[in-house]
C-alpha cells in the first residue's frame, strides 16, 4: 500500500502498454472472417429485393381486382335499382310485386354498402402500395453493406 498524504493507493501498477497497430496477418484474418458476413448480407439484401418485387406485383394485381370489383358493384347497383323500379308498372302494383320491389331495393342498398367497402379497401391498398414504394426507394438509395450490423 502506498501513502500519498490523504490518498492511499493499493496495488498500484504502471499503465499497460498501448496496443500496437494490427499486423498484416491480423488484417487478413479479419478480412477472411468478414467476407462470409458480407456475402450473407448481400444474400439477405437480394432476398428482400425479391420479396419487395413480389409484394409490388401482388399489390398491383389486387388493385386491378378491386377496380374490377368496384365496376361490377356499380353495375349490380344499377341493375337492382332498375329491377326494383320496373317490377310491375305503377298502376298494376300488387302486394307481392311491392314486396319484390322492396327486396330488390334493399339488395341495391346492400350492394351500395359493399361498393363503398370495396372503395375503402382500394384506398387502403393504395396507401400500402405507397408505403412499399417509399421503402423500396429508400432501400435503393442505400448500399447493401449499410445493412450489415456486424
Amino acid at each position: 500500500m502506498w501513502d500519498f498524504g490523504a490518498v492511499q493507493v493499493r496495488d498500484w501498477r504502471p499503465a499497460p502498454r498501448t496496443a500496437q497497430a494490427p499486423g498484416r496477418e491480423e488484417h487478413e484474418r479479419d478480412a477472411s472472417l468478414h467476407e462470409p458476413q458480407q456475402e450473407r448480407a448481400r444474400e439477405l439484401y437480394a432476398a428482400v429485393e425479391t420479396q419487395q418485387r413480389r409484394l409490388s406485383q401482388a399489390l398491383e394485381r389486387s388493385t386491378d381486382l378491386l377496380s374490377a370489383s368496384e365496376d361490377q358493384a356499380d353495375r349490380l347497383v344499377a341493375a337492382l335499382q332498375h329491377a326494383a323500379a320496373n317490377v310491375t308498372p305503377g298502376r298494376a302494383k300488387t302486394e307481392a310485386s311491392a314486396r319484390r320491389a322492396q327486396v330488390l331495393q334493399r339488395r341495391a342498398e346492400h350492394a351500395k354498402e359493399v361498393r363503398s367497402h370495396i372503395v375503402a379497401a382500394a384506398g387502403a391498398l393504395a396507401a400500402i402500395a405507397g408505403e412499399v414504394t417509399m421503402l423500396h426507394q429508400h432501400r435503393e438509395t442505400r448500399h447493401p453493406s449499410d445493412y450489415y450490423l456486424g
